[in-house]
């Protein structure tokens, strides 16, 4: 895991130590850590890698992607505590809305931008052929 730790994403998440496994559900902490290993930190390390089309080593990790990764990790367990208190939350005096909280919000994918590899272009050749027809016969 070269983008992203599991105590980084419990520590941004902001949630009291003591507390954090039982209000997302989990037995033990040590079971809430064995999931962000397993589901988080893997999908947001492949989402990040398909955003950027590069692979960094823990050498060469710009700081920022560490950051990013980080709070990505973190809004999913913040998405799951927000989801608990459940699916609607009220905004104003009569408006129901659904809560969101994105993995990645827009500002954290222009970022990451920034470090996209771009695609290789293709080339073009001075190939030519006199078979290629200017127009349609349809006789």
């Amino acid at each position: 895991m070269v983008y992203a730790t599991a105590e980084a994403i419990k520590y941004l998440s902001g949630f009291k130590v003591q507390d954090r496994y039982k209000e997302l559900g989990f037995a033990t902490e040590a079971d809430l850590t064995t999931w962000i290993e397993t589901y988080v930190i893997t999908t947001v390390e492949s989402r990040i890698h398909q955003r950027c089309r590069k692979t960094w080593t823990v050498d060469t990790v710009p700081a920022a992607v560490k950051l990013i990764a980080n709070v990505a990790g973190s809004n999913v367990l913040i998405y799951m505590r927000v989801n608990n208190l459940g699916p609607l939350i009220q905004s104003g005096q009569f408006k129901l809305q659904v809560a969101e909280v994105p993995m990645f919000t827009e500002e954290m994918l222009a970022a990451l931008d920034e470090f996209a590899e771009s695609p290789s272009l293709t080339k073009t050749s001075g190939y030519a052929t006199g078979e290629i027809k200017e127009r349609w016969n349809e006789s």
